[in-house]
């Protein structure tokens, strides 16, 4: 925006006696100086609208219906993501889980343990390789992809005519965008004279 201003003033920086204009060099250093103050403080107030609808965000999640007790939102990402590669191939390993979440494979191994002494699914040995296995959804395993997956997202998606899907596309690539940033700039410490360093630094 300052290369506009610098534009503007090689364009119609000339005196026009008895004109219409009259950009004089002292009118467009001013107005890029209330340009950049105007830009400095709305930047600000931009970060804090932005804090504060992330606190409001905290809200949304706890707007959503309760799980069963010992499962967290990852098992349940962990079961809808062995519904979604079972139907592109035929055996379902951690690595493969561990690829499409973009988690790590002891991250996922975990979880997948837990899984397994919840009762939601079981590693079945392939036929083919007996030291290969496929993760497996049992009973317990289905009902809660049947009931937070299918079901709720699908009931939800249905309540969201009021939000395009363009504005939720900019929702969800803004939110990992910021977050990416976020992750730059912790851990911080910020001194009492208002001074922000990293932790690292």
């Amino acid at each position: 925006m300052l290369e506009f201003f610098e534009y503007s003033y090689t364009m119609y920086g000339i005196h026009k006696l008895g004109g219409l204009f009259l950009w004089t060099r002292k009118f467009i250093e001013k107005s890029i100086g209330i340009f950049i103050k105007r830009k400095i403080n709305m930047d600000e107030e931009m970060i804090k609208r932005f804090i504060d609808a992330c606190n409001d965000s905290k809200k949304i999640t706890e707007l959503m219906p309760p799980l069963p007790k010992g499962i967290r939102p990852r098992h349940i990402h962990i079961l809808d993501s062995i519904v979604i590669l079972r139907n592109r191939m035929d055996l379902v390993r951690v690595s493969d889980v561990s690829e499409r979440l973009n988690v790590t494979m002891p991250s996922i191994t975990l979880l997948v343990n837990d899984l397994e002494k919840k009762g939601c699914l079981i590693k079945q040995t392939s036929p083919e390789d007996k030291r290969a296995y496929s993760l497996v959804l049992t009973e317990l395993g289905e009902l809660y992809y049947r009931m937070y997956i299918k079901g709720y997202h699908g009931w939800l998606s249905e309540r969201f005519d009021e939000v395009s899907e363009e504005d939720m596309k900019t929702t969800i690539r803004t939110i990992y965008k910021v977050y990416e940033v976020m992750k730059r700039c912790s851990p911080a410490i910020i001194e009492e004279d208002g001074s922000v360093r990293l932790l690292a630094e």
